[in-house]
């Protein structure tokens, strides 16, 4: 039996800092992020804080679940409507914060990002109702047993039940072919602007099966 929605552990604010460190340590070696963070001081706490900004926005505007209370790995997901980081949103999340901490080098590099894949995902998904899914990540010692599998069948299921389609942007190649064993569909590759490394943008179909 898959996993449902109420498998998943909901998380509130209490865990931003740890979930920031699983989501950090998930993402060390993701090739976008590290190049958001090169040269960068103390680069594992501002990599905490690059994944806090995405949590406090999710906890605001939608949900964050981790696999179990032990917070193996955890998702970011907020629907559709709300998924632009527009600048009163970063406030009214607190997400601003976790920003300002990251620095303005790191700054400079996310940018691009932002303006490429945001217009992106509002024309990729035109019309159609859609939860977005900011991040999923499992911390590295946990990885390969299951627990970010179990997150995206029970993200997936609840999107399914709703109507909703499912969007998602990865930086690697690999991913994306996990993510089409899981349903999903290639829309399309990008490269982003500065930084000159891809990302994939993709989307699943609420009555898609796998």
């Amino acid at each position: 039996m898959k996993p449902e929605i109420n498998d998943l552990y909901r998380l509130n604010k209490s865990h931003i800092t740890k979930a920031g460190i699983i989501l950090g340590d998930a993402f060390k070696h993701d090739p976008v992020w590290n190049k958001v963070l090169e040269n960068v001081p103390d680069p594992d706490r501002k990599r905490r804080l690059l994944f806090e900004t995405p949590l406090r926005f999710g906890l605001k505007y939608g949900q964050v679940y981790a696999a179990s209370p032990e917070m193996e790995g955890v998702a970011v997901i907020v629907p559709g409507e709300l998924a632009d980081m527009t600048f009163p949103r970063l406030i009214k999340s607190g997400a601003i914060i976790s920003a300002i901490k990251l620095g303005s080098d790191a700054g400079r590099k996310m940018k691009p990002v932002g303006s490429t894949l945001t217009p992106d995902r509002n024309e990729n998904m035109k019309g159609r109702p859609y939860v977005y899914l900011f991040a999923i990540g499992v911390a590295e010692e946990f990885q390969g047993k299951g627990f970010g599998k179990k997150m995206l069948h029970a993200l997936i299921d609840s999107c399914s039940r709703a109507g909703l389609y499912l969007y998602l942007e990865t930086e690697t190649e690999n991913n994306v072919e996990l993510y089409k064993h899981f349903g999903f569909q290639l829309i399309k590759k990008v490269t982003i602007p500065k930084i000159e490394l891809p990302m994939w943008e993709l989307f699943r179909s609420p009555d898609n099966s796998y």
